[in-house]
């Protein structure tokens, strides 16, 4: 593009920004596995995904955690990074800087300008859903999963995020299915 890098970034940007966003819950719910443990009928806890090892007592399994854990930083580091951008939002949209708009449209154009900020509250929202297995107590991990879609339901009828009226009202309708479901 004869050197004019920069000038494409926005795009680079929103193209990456949107692969993260599509792979969020997956990458959490996969580095936060070697937490969730299964109690066995001898007393002993295993991983969920691998039933040959033992929870916290092998040091493959505290490997396994370390590694987990080192790899959680990325998405609560993208996370971090989606919160600075949307704290720039106001200023940069007085300025009126497209250029920043159209680099992390990823995190924008989905929601009405009024709640800009909504895209957080989705991965929020997610990264707590991916996070609930992880707590050992069934009933614990349902009550935590109806918690988060009844606020989700309340936040999306009281706030009407979305542009369209029709997505409002499916996401609406799908989260309250999931809620009935879970119940």
């Amino acid at each position: 593009h004869g050197g004019r890098f920069q000038e494409r970034m926005p795009s680079l940007i929103c193209g990456v920004g949107s692969v993260f966003l599509v792979f969020y819950i997956s990458v959490v719910s996969t580095v936060v596995a070697p937490l969730q443990c299964l109690s066995n009928p001898n007393g002993k806890a295993t991983t969920r995904d691998y039933q040959s090892v033992v929870c916290w007592e092998t040091d493959e399994h505290r490997g396994m955690v370390i590694l987990g854990l080192v790899a959680l930083l990325a998405p609560l580091s993208f996370l971090t990074w989606c919160a600075v951008v949307v704290s720039k939002f106001p200023e940069k949209m007085a300025m009126g800087d497209t250029v920043f708009l159209r680099g992390y449209a990823f995190l924008f154009v989905r929601y009405r300008v009024e709640v800009y900020w909504y895209g957080l509250v989705h991965m929020a929202r997610s990264l707590l859903m991916a996070l609930a297995p992880i707590i050992p107590n069934i009933i614990a991990q349902i009550l935590i999963v109806q918690v988060i879609l009844i606020m989700q339901v309340i936040a999306n009828a009281k706030l009407n995020p979305w542009r369209d009226t029709h997505v409002n009202n499916a996401d609406t309708i799908a989260t309250t299915a999931v809620l009935v479901f879970t119940c």
